[in-house]
């Protein structure tokens, strides 16, 4: 389904394995406390006061709980989050919880688009691959105009880490003239980091845990924040305080400065910016590796076939041996189901 789908988000690298990390106290409390924090910076640092009343539209997926044999709760964090986030957050937060679990995505859109039109939002937030696709469908929609409208109010879009790419352009188009966009990058394993002086650059967002790095080159080089070096690159683990146990989040930083750190991700396999401009421009693309011949399979929402260059390039940076370009209209991918 729209939510679900697995072509837009592969420019973004996105894991389409359901997620099942254990949540402990200490895992609940430092989401809790990267909640609260990154809201304190929105509104004292970034000088959104209206973040604290207006209401926060968030468009999700990946939202189910489960139990394990010892009572556990373990799932994707969003899910168990919007059960466990302070009070003050989760009575602004639109649609309800029930309607962001529902299986059926029409359903689930509907429900999305009252939430918007009804109570029009200030703050939008979600991943930008699932936001995106369901801002196309609703402005496809029966109640486009009204989308629209209410799209317009909105301010402020707060969303986790993954680059906005391609999708800029639509945001800009559709939300309010002086949008403001915060980044705070999270995953399931734990937060990461929150937005820095600049965008794309990041300070460390941990309360609760203790972060472990990992050199990307020496797996037995293993670090703690303080004994980072600049300009080197670490894969990034959360732990507890004792740091017995550690989730590897999948993400990789290079540390910009030591003191006060700050540091940059790295994309996992491509930089979407960078594709999305050798492509010519794209609105949207996803890009398939075939696992018997290595050959990548390209479908572009762009007007002109990719230059021979172009193709190349990008082959050579995901180590295929040849790349070929599909074209397809814009809005194609994400309102593929």
């Amino acid at each position: 389904n729209l939510f679900e789908r697995g072509v837009t988000r592969s420019w973004a690298n996105s894991s389409s394995r359901t997620k099942c990390t254990p949540f402990t106290r200490a895992h609940i409390a430092n989401f809790k406390g990267f909640q609260t924090a990154v809201l304190a910076q929105a509104v004292v640092g970034g000088g959104h006061e209206r973040a604290l009343s207006q209401p926060a539209l968030v468009i999700q997926s990946g939202l189910d709980v489960r139990r394990g044999p010892d009572g556990m709760a373990a799932g994707y964090s969003t899910g168990l989050m919007m059960e466990e986030t302070p009070w003050f957050i989760r009575q602004r937060m639109l649609p309800s919880l029930e309607v962001l679990r529902r299986r059926d995505p029409e359903r689930k859109l509907a429900g999305i688009t009252e939430a918007l039109i009804d109570k029009r939002p200030g703050t939008l937030s979600g991943i930008p691959d699932f936001l995106v696709g369901a801002l196309r469908e609703m402005l496809d929609g029966p109640r486009s105009a009204e989308v629209r409208a209410a799209l317009r109010g909105v301010d402020l879009y707060a969303w986790s880490g993954a680059s906005l790419g391609p999708h800029r352009a639509l945001l800009n188009e559709v939300l309010a003239p002086d949008c403001a966009f915060f980044d705070a990058v999270s995953a399931t394993e734990g937060p990461l980091g929150i937005q820095a002086e600049r965008p794309g650059l990041y300070r460390l967002a941990y309360e609760h845990v203790l972060p472990l790095f990992v050199a990307k080159q020496d797996a037995d080089d293993r670090r703690l924040a303080h004994e980072l070096e600049v300009d080197r690159l670490y894969r990034v683990y959360t732990t507890n305080f004792a740091g017995f146990a550690g989730y590897d989040t999948g993400d990789i930083i290079r540390v910009v400065s030591q003191s006060p750190l700050r540091f940059e991700l790295v994309p996992r396999d491509i930089n979407p910016d960078l594709v999305a401009a050798m492509l010519g421009g794209a609105t949207d693309f996803c890009i398939f590796k075939d696992p018997y011949d290595g050959e990548l399979s390209i479908l572009a929402e762009v007007d002109e076939v990719p230059t021979h260059e172009a193709l190349t390039m990008i082959a050579r940076a995901l180590e295929a041996p040849r790349a070929r370009a599909q074209l397809l209209p814009e809005g194609a991918l994400s309102r593929a189901l």
